[in-house]
């Protein structure tokens, strides 16, 4: 056990991580695209065949239209956001990882018995949490690849529910 497991545990933990917070997000991008998929499509149905007399077939094709451009708005704010959190992501777990190797990089560089024993002891003291931290960020990101494919059946489905489904 070295200050190297340490740091390659360090940084197989900030990578996943990483990749179960970004999937846990473009998750969230996935349902709410599915969520405004769903109103686009209850809403245009319900303009297109609701009896209303003051509405022209003209006045419910621009109320459609229009809901059309909200919801095209707001499908590529939400695409445009998600990405920009997503790379800001990869760069702070970048700059974690790369902080991680530089550390690793100066421990290995002390040359002093008593500074190597030090550190050794260090190292052998943090293992177990560095292997149960290893362990737990493992499940994080299986457990949020999980929730996506959940995610993913259930936009598969249809858009709607029933009261009692709710």
């Amino acid at each position: 056990m070295s200050t190297q497991d340490i740091s390659l545990a360090a940084a197989h933990v900030v990578g996943q991580t990483n990749e179960a917070a970004k999937t846990l997000v473009s998750t969230c991008r996935d349902g709410m695209q599915h969520l405004l998929d769903g109103a686009r499509t209850r809403g245009s149905g319900f303009v297109r065949d609701a009896r209303l007399p003051l509405a022209s077939d003209a006045m419910k094709a621009r109320l459609i239209d229009s809901h059309e451009q909200v919801n095209g708005f707001v499908s590529r704010r939400l695409d445009a956001d998600t990405a920009r959190l997503l790379q800001l992501m990869d760069r702070v777990a970048g700059g974690t990882a790369r902080g991680i190797d530089r550390v690793a990089r100066m421990t290995r560089e002390v040359d002093s018995p008593l500074g190597r024993r030090l550190l050794d002891t260090l190292a052998q003291v943090q293992m177990p949490l560095a292997t149960l931290s290893v362990r737990l960020a493992d499940q994080v990101a299986e457990g949020a690849r999980r929730i996506e494919g959940r995610v993913l059946a259930a936009a598969a489905g249809p858009a709607t529910r029933t009261p009692h489904e709710r």
